[in-house]
């Protein structure tokens, strides 16, 4: 195969190796590997907790990493992609205290640091709708939890 070339980072802040020779992986796909010491090393997998196929770590438009699977075929009753947010290179995932799908993270309209938590698969909740749950320290505070449209918005 191809050998693993060493790439900056867009923004500056870190190194990674890559091979983008999608053809030469059985996944199809590009591979990419942490750097440390000059050196590649395997990436941290984690397992999507509703099919357990691996996620992918990907950045996202806002520029922000994410921890994704979009295997909506998998992820069934509801059939919706699981979106996490990233800390310390861990996908950060909170439960939906009514159907088990994970929660997303979101910012307010018009806001520029005050979010929200959301579970869109309202085809799995009693009540047909969306729930909504305020941000608390970065957690979903279900004391406040919001059924519906608006809530937490």
């Amino acid at each position: 195969g191809k050998p693993l070339r060493r790439q900056k980072g867009k923004d500056g802040a870190g190194v990674y190796w890559a091979c983008f020779n999608k053809e030469g992986h059985a996944s199809g796909e590009a591979v990419f590997m942490d750097d440390k010491g000059g050196k590649p090393v395997p990436r941290a997998s984690f397992d999507c907790p509703l099919c357990k196929k691996p996620m992918k770590h990907f950045r996202a438009q806002d520029g922000k990493m994410r921890w994704g699977c979009f295997d909506k075929a998998s992820h069934t009753p509801g059939g919706r992609d699981v979106v996490m947010d990233d800390k310390g290179g861990k996908p950060v995932w909170h439960p939906c205290p009514q159907c088990g799908y994970p929660l997303r993270r979101c910012l307010k309209k018009d806001s520029k640091s005050d979010f929200y938590w959301v579970c869109r698969n309202d085809d799995l909740h009693q009540n047909g709708k969306r729930l909504y749950v305020d941000d608390k320290a970065g957690k979903p505070d279900f004391s406040s939890s919001k059924k519906g449209k608006g809530g937490a918005r």
